[in-house]
């Protein structure tokens, strides 16, 4: 966690909405990502709130090992005290993990 404001950030991702009142933020996420092995994997993003996917938030694209690609989520939530924002990738394609190289998640 680079900086967070009303928001608590941890190492593993989370940011738990801190305010006393509701609020509706702006959720920008960039991510690379690549598979540990194997080609033309297909991988989708999510935003999850309360650890929950918002499935109209997900986007995909096809990779391959060794050749990580970005992909770039945006949604609107409105926040009530304690709740949370994560972001969930998946391989569609197979069972090969997948390695996220770099994420940057943006509140506003």
């Amino acid at each position: 966690v680079d900086r967070s404001s009303q928001f608590a950030g941890t190492a593993a991702g989370r940011a738990t909405w801190g305010g006393e009142r509701a609020i509706t933020v702006p959720i920008d996420v960039s991510l690379s990502v690549e598979p540990v092995s194997g080609t033309n994997q297909d991988i989708r993003a999510y935003i999850a709130i309360n650890g929950s996917i918002v499935s109209g938030s997900g986007k995909g694209i096809r990779v391959d090992n060794a050749t990580p690609l970005n992909i770039s989520l945006i949604w609107q939530y409105e926040f009530q005290p304690t709740d949370y924002v994560e972001v969930f990738i998946e391989n569609t394609t197979g069972t090969t993990n997948l390695t996220v190289i770099d994420i940057a998640l943006r509140l506003n």
